[in-house]
C-alpha cells in the first residue's frame, strides 16, 4: 500500500496538461518556422541569403518575442506573438512585426 501512493502522485502529475508540454528545442524550432516561411521577412532582406538568426530577448510591455536576423548586406529585427492553444496543444508564433533592413 505505501508503494501505491507514489504511484498515483506520478499518474496524476502525468495526466496534467503541462506534461503535454513542447520542449525549448521544439518550441524554438516554431519560432524559427515562423520567421523562415514569412513572405514579409523575405521582402525586406530582398530575398538575401541569411547569415544568423539569434534570439535578442522579448518586449517588457508585451512579451513578444525579438529576433535578429542578419544578411550579408544588413540586420533586421522580428517581433513575434505567441499564439496559445485553446486546451491541449502547442503554441503557435507569427511575425507580428518586421523591422527595417539597417
Amino acid at each position: 500500500m505505501k508503494f501505491l501512493a507514489p504511484l498515483t502522485i506520478i499518474g496524476v502529475c502525468l495526466s496534467h496538461p503541462a506534461a503535454a508540454a513542447v520542449s525549448g528545442f521544439y518550441d524554438s524550432a516554431a519560432q524559427l518556422e515562423a520567421i523562415m516561411q514569412s513572405s514579409q521577412v523575405a521582402d525586406v532582406v530582398k530575398q538575401l541569403p541569411l547569415r544568423s538568426i539569434a534570439r535578442a530577448g522579448s518586449r517588457k510591455d508585451d512579451g513578444t518575442l525579438r529576433w535578429r536576423v542578419r544578411t550579408d548586406r544588413c540586420t533586421l529585427v522580428i517581433y513575434l506573438s505567441a499564439n496559445l492553444p485553446q486546451g491541449v496543444g502547442k503554441t503557435t508564433y507569427e511575425v507580428k512585426e518586421v523591422g527595417a533592413c539597417k
